[in-house]
């Protein structure tokens, strides 16, 4: 039904697995900070995100295809890292982190309730 495959609710909906693959990847570089050797990990989606959102040319439909291929991608900040043991993990910075994704969570869930709201006040018209 088109009123639930559309190129912003698919962009929503890949926010949010973008959003939660980064947590998952933030959570394991929490609870890997002491071990000796462990390298930080980190999610792209972002990007690819916006450039399916402003490419032009594309009719709505082709747009909402696209925007259903992306994948979040995990990389590796390899580097000789703030410590002798070579693990590169800064606890300050996966905690601000994790607090911007989650609060980018909230922001995209509230956006998706949103949607649903004004597609029930259209429906019942109430």
């Amino acid at each position: 039904m088109i009123l639930f495959n559309n190129a912003a609710m698919n962009a929503l909906n890949k926010n949010l697995d973008g959003l939660w693959a980064r947590e998952q990847v933030i959570s394991e570089n929490l609870a890997n900070y002491e071990t000796p050797g462990y390298q930080r990990k980190y999610v792209t989606f972002e990007q690819e995100l916006l450039n399916k959102l402003s490419k032009k040319g594309t009719s709505f439909a082709q747009r909402s295809e696209e925007i259903a291929d992306i994948v979040p991608e995990e990389h590796t900040t390899v580097s000789a890292g703030l410590r002798e043991d070579g693990n590169n993990v800064d606890i300050e910075v996966e905690n601000i982190e994790m607090a911007r994704t989650q609060l980018n969570y909230s922001f995209t869930v509230q956006n998706l309730d949103d949607y649903f709201s004004r597609l029930r006040t259209a429906i019942t018209g109430s």
